[in-house]
């Protein structure tokens, strides 16, 4: 057994001889031995080692086992570890009931038999070694739903910032192919650590919803919602018997099975499941934390997407609200929250209340990541947008330019975001009529109507990136996600 996985056992006897007859006997375990003299020494030992399981003298001179077992018992980080009393003198049923109390779990009595003795010990080694092991997992299973949370928070925000680009459907579907092995990958290392954890807790654990919920949002990740349903109904039914129907961790399984759900366009059973979320969100939180403005943002989006415009806006502007009590003023978050209205606010044609929000969140985003990350790329792009649309093209050129350079610089030329923005390019020049010929972006000379379209489709200019339908699609589109 290696040094790393041994665990430490601790005797407690004020003969030298006794310990040493303890160490014989033990040596076969193979794990690490200490030998404390007095009572004092076993309680200076404990606190500088994680013990497995203290084997003690009852009769020691100033302080004696039930004593010693009595101040270990009072210390909150010990009052779990086993200890075992030896006794050279034949315990009466009084003398059993008070080891009892003073937090022994079993005694043995002189003269010892070693087999007796390491099986017994061997029993408290084990579940010493599985509650670290247990402990180790709960730590990674924290880990990884921490870090799942901050990949769910970047990647909404990235498809969020995608959809709103006038080729947002375009680019995310391109992504989602170059990035479908790895997504392949992950999925099949999910369902392996599913098949561990029900192996390991039983298919009931906490440990195990938390595994099915990572589960399916790989599922749905790749499209696979059929699958990914009974899942996550399974992972909420967990949560709820495990910690409660108010529990934090049900929201967040609640909010899961909502977004499921209005993937695939059953909005009126997400709707209760989001309310409740939101519910259980505000008790637990207060209605001013953070948690809770982004379960406002979640309702929002539902109901925006019933046409509840009113209700959605109102818990749009709630959760601004919130985030700006709880963030600092560049805070990356509020960008998000600051997007969303935005882009509310676009869609029902109020241009000019969008533009500020629109600048301001471009603003942070360039503090938050630098002025050349491709987060300040969409956001100049869709400020563009919004100039275009208004009929203010001279703004709007350069900032369609700057997101072309980023694009270039951080995915390089041929990227699929690249080639998006050099075709919107394209249709900008066309409408603008420009006299600068953008031939670095398309072909040089100008495109005649009767030519090929430059986009590659082998439909004829006016059929394709030239028509009025053409021109109009790469307007602002309707944000989804």
């Amino acid at each position: 057994m290696s040094a790393k996985n041994k665990v430490n056992i601790l005797m407690v006897d004020d003969e030298p001889g006794k310990l040493l007859s303890y160490e014989v006997m033990l040596g076969d375990l193979g794990e690490n031995l200490i030998k404390a003299n007095s009572g004092r020494e076993a309680l200076e030992l404990l606190l500088k080692n994680d013990v497995a399981v203290v084997l003690t003298d009852v009769s020691m001179p100033r302080m004696n086992g039930f004593e010693l077992a009595d101040i270990i018992r009072q210390h909150p980080r010990f009052q779990q570890t086993p200890i075992l009393f030896i006794s050279a003198v034949l315990l009466t049923d009084l003398d059993r009931l008070k080891a009892y109390q003073a937090g022994a779990v079993d005694y043995i009595s002189v003269p010892i038999v070693p087999a007796l003795l390491r099986a017994k010990i061997s029993v408290f080694v084990e579940l010493h070694r599985r509650a670290q092991q247990l402990e180790a997992l709960n730590a990674e299973l924290r880990r990884l739903s921490n870090s799942l949370i901050v990949t769910q928070d970047e990647e909404r925000r990235r498809i969020a910032r995608e959809l709103h680009d006038s080729l947002g459907q375009e680019l995310a579907a391109a992504k989602m192919a170059v990035d479908g092995t790895l997504l392949h990958d992950h999925l099949t290392d999910s369902m392996s650590k599913l098949a561990i954890a029900e192996a390991s807790y039983g298919p009931d654990h906490p440990a195990v919803a938390l595994y099915l919920n990572n589960l399916v949002l790989l599922l749905m990740a790749t499209n696979r919602v059929a699958e990914a349903e009974p899942l996550m109904q399974r992972a909420l039914a967990i949560s709820e018997a495990s910690n409660g129907p108010h529990h934090p961790n049900v929201a967040t399984r609640l909010n899961n099975l909502a977004e499921l759900f209005h993937a695939t366009n059953r909005l009126a059973e997400a709707e209760p499941l989001i309310r409740r979320a939101l519910a259980i969100t505000e008790a637990s939180y207060g209605p001013d934390h953070p948690m809770f403005a982004s379960g406002l943002n979640n309702l929002a989006g539902l109901l925006s997407a019933t046409n509840r415009l009113a209700e959605a806006e109102r818990l749009m502007r709630r959760a601004l609200e919130i985030d700006e009590a709880s963030y600092a003023s560049n805070h990356p978050r509020l960008a998000v929250r600051l997007y969303n209205l935005a882009g509310f606010l676009y869609d029902g044609k109020r241009f000019a209340e969008a533009e500020p929000l629109y600048r301001r969140a471009l603003a942070i985003d360039e503090v938050s990541y630098g002025p050349d990350h491709p987060n300040v790329a969409n956001d100049l792009w869709n400020l563009a947008e919004l100039l275009f649309v208004t009929n203010r093209l001279v703004e709007a050129e350069p900032l369609y330019r700057r997101a072309l350079a980023i694009d270039e610089a951080s995915h390089g030329p041929d990227h699929a975001d690249t080639l998006a923005r050099k075709r919107g390019l394209l249709v900008l020049a066309e409408l603008n009529n420009s006299t600068r010929e953008p031939k670095s972006l398309i072909t040089p000379g100008r495109v005649g109507r009767n030519q090929p379209c430059p986009c590659g489709s082998g439909k004829k200019y006016k059929r394709c990136h030239g028509s009025p339908a053409s021109q109009a699609s790469y307007r602002h589109r309707r944000r989804q996600g």
